[in-house]
Formats: C-alpha cells, sequence, structure tokens
C-alpha cells in the first residue's frame, strides 16, 4: 500500500521482491479491516492471474 498525500489517493498492489521504505505491506487479515480515509480514493492495482484460454473466443 503507498500514499499520495497531494490527489488523496492510496494504491493497493502485489508485495514486490524488495522492500521499499515509502510501501508498507499488510497481512490478509489487515487488508480485509482496511478502509480509506473519508474522501480518498482507493486504486487496486493488484491483477488475478488469468488463465491462457480466458480470452479465446468458442468456435
Amino acid at each position: 500500500m503507498a500514499f499520495q498525500y497531494a490527489t488523496s489517493v492510496i494504491w493497493i498492489d502485489h508485495l514486490h521482491e524488495q522492500r521499499e521504505s515509502h510501501i508498507y505491506e499488510l497481512c490478509s487479515k489487515h487488508w480485509q479491516r482496511f478502509a480509506a480515509p473519508t474522501g480518498w480514493n482507493l486504486d487496486d492495482r493488484r491483477r488475478a492471474d488469468v488463465l491462457p484460454f480466458v480470452h479465446r473466443l468458442a468456435g
């Protein structure tokens, strides 16, 4: 989770390989209880894994 105070945005990303001082790591228990402050936008940038056949058209 990372914040940008100037635009009142909170980003949620997958964990990075390296720790960064400006990024906060939350376990799933605490993430489920997290709520953005009033007036802030939450941008969940995590992507679900997509199976290779999902985008093929039938037929």
